[in-house]
């Protein structure tokens, strides 16, 4: 069910942190959250929703799972002292520009715009820890 499955994200989640720190306690450890399904926006959920116009819409995970999973991940990070790079937000309001129509994966642009947001993270990171 849905609470077993966030207790084990959250479960093996925790060990990877744990495991990390045992092996590399010095290290900045950076989280990047995943990012939204064509679901979780206005501006693609209407093609995506559509079985007409996207054959594969049933493969998607419903609308906010990711946002919950993310959740999960931020609280636990949160408590471990893992910096977090919220790519979710960063991309979300977005979707409609960089997301392929029907599709989990991002256009070259949107793709270039990540890398770019992820880019100036690490360096930040890097410069502060």
């Amino acid at each position: 069910d849905e609470q077993d499955m966030d207790r084990q994200y959250e479960e093996g989640l925790t060990w990877i942190i744990q495991e990390l720190r045992k092996h590399s306690p010095q290290a900045s450890i950076v989280f990047a959250t995943t990012t939204p399904s064509p679901l979780d926006s206005d501006d693609t959920s209407r093609l995506a929703a559509s079985s007409d116009v996207c054959p594969n819409s049933h493969k998607f995970h419903k609308a906010g799972m990711f946002s919950h999973l993310n959740d999960i991940a931020k609280r636990v990070c949160q408590k471990h002292n893992v910096i977090v790079n919220d790519r979710h937000q960063i991309i979300l309001p977005l979707l409609g520009q960089y997301q392929n129509p029907c599709d989990i994966h991002f256009s070259p642009e949107g793709y270039e715009f990540l890398a770019k947001h992820d880019f100036d993270f690490i360096s930040n990171v890097l410069l502060h820890h």
